[in-house]
């Protein structure tokens, strides 16, 4: 449902706040006119020819106003469920939340995964721990638009690059394939850059608008001064030609 709901636009619901209809009951209608690919080939090529801006990048029912993207320690969350606790990174979906897509913290959180069974060891008080220390988005960093999914220029080579990073084949076994290097991004850091650099853009904006106005009144008076001339030109000769006759 969740995968349908992003492959395909449907603006009527999009709301971007929570409300009291059900959208479970609502799915079917929702997805009415969607005609979802048959097959694995199928899905391959319809995957490979989708576009950014025929995905829905957020959930017209999930409120954005204010999100939680990582703990005060860490830049994943830890998600309990029936049979694991996997590790959760909401600044790798930043879109999905309404913000600018930047680079995440790029880490291996396969090894961050709790199998659950009998005789494993819950760590029930650092998962609490985690969750009372969240750091938020609040709704200033949302962009204009929810549906675009904006992204900062570097993401979409870094994405290209990690994508190719971990679907290149496996090197012979008496070959090993040397280590990444970790990638530290400076995440808070390029949010408020985003968000600094959409005030100067409105004062800029401004500004031109203040300018622009400006230029109209100088043309306006210039105009203005200019057929008041003209009239006492015209006034200056019906009075000579008066005084010759």
């Amino acid at each position: 449902m969740w995968m349908i709901e992003h492959l395909r636009r449907h603006p009527k619901f999009m709301r971007y706040a929570s409300d009291g209809n059900n959208f479970i009951k609502k799915y079917e209608e929702m997805v009415e006119d969607y005609k979802s690919p048959d097959g694995f080939e199928a899905w391959v090529s319809y995957l490979r020819k989708l576009r950014a801006d025929q995905i829905e990048w957020t959930i017209g029912w999930l409120p954005m106003t204010e999100v939680i993207y990582m703990t005060a320690s860490k830049g994943y969350l830890m998600m309990m469920g029936a049979r694991s606790i996997q590790p959760y990174a909401p600044q790798r979906v930043l879109r999905q939340l309404g913000r600018y897509q930047v680079i995440p913290e790029e880490a291996d959180l396969s090894n961050q995964v709790i199998e659950l069974h009998p005789k494993a060891t819950i760590p029930e008080a650092l998962v609490q721990r985690d969750w009372n220390c969240c750091r938020y988005l609040k709704s200033n960093t949302q962009v204009p638009d929810p549906a675009k999914g904006e992204v900062d220029p570097n993401y979409v080579a870094w994405f290209e690059k990690s994508f190719y990073v971990y679907n290149e084949p496996e090197p012979e076994p008496e070959h090993v394939r040397p280590a990444k290097r970790p990638h530290v991004q400076a995440f808070d850091d390029k949010i408020q850059e985003r968000l600094a650099w959409e005030e100067r853009k409105k004062e800029y904006q401004a500004t031109i608008h203040d300018l622009r106005e400006k230029l109209r009144n100088v043309t306006f008076n210039n105009d203005l001064q200019a057929q008041e001339a003209e009239g006492e030109r015209r006034r200056l000769v019906r009075e000579n030609e008066a005084l010759r006759a």
